[in-house]
């Protein structure tokens, strides 16, 4: 994401929620289109992705245009300064990188949640379709993680993120590309 290119702050949100500050979900990009897309994907197991397969409801607007990507961190920081606001799981401004605090707090919040036996069900059965993975996929992922190739930090205008996955919640699917042109690069 070029820091000077526009950047929006966008809302995710059911048409009931009035308060952007606690309910639905708040994050930037610089190509809102694909990134309301990105989210649309199938299999996202977080707070937005099981609120977008749960509700019908579901808005998608823009915000706010902004002249770089410090200033819409700026608004989305102001918008989520903690963790687990609305549909946020991280704080906005940045996320990616959680400090140990950040996970002792999510630990805490996790600990003692107790499913109900339909939920028990449901992931039983979630993880019976699950394929296999092929003796030649087991044999290629050991050796990726024997030669060091496990999870690498990526660095992003300046920010660390733990991982791919952490830069893709933030900027979407187009960190390939990123990687590529030079405006992005594993650490």
């Amino acid at each position: 994401m070029d820091i000077y290119k526009a950047c929006y702050v966008y809302w995710i949100r059911r048409s009931i929620h009035t308060d952007i500050k606690t309910e639905g979900y708040v994050g930037i990009s610089n190509n809102p289109e694909k990134r309301w897309r990105d989210h649309g994907r199938k299999n996202n197991n977080t707070n937005l992705g099981k609120a977008l397969e749960k509700y019908d409801d579901i808005v998608y607007e823009i915000v706010e245009k902004l002249d770089g990507v410090d200033e819409a961190k700026a608004v989305e920081r102001s918008l989520r300064p903690d963790i687990f606001i609305g549909w946020n799981i991280v704080m906005g401004g940045g996320g990616g990188m959680m400090t140990e605090e950040i996970k002792k707090k999510i630990g805490k919040a996790n600990k003692g949640r107790v499913h109900s036996e339909e939920s028990r069900r449901n992931m039983s059965v979630g993880q019976q379709k699950r394929a296999l993975p092929s003796e030649e996929t087991k044999k290629k992922t050991r050796e990726t993680l024997k030669n060091g190739k496990g999870c690498k930090p990526i660095l992003i205008d300046g920010v660390m993120y733990p991982s791919r996955n952490a830069a893709i919640e933030v900027y979407g699917g187009s960190i390939k590309s990123m990687l590529r042109n030079g405006t992005a690069k594993y650490l």
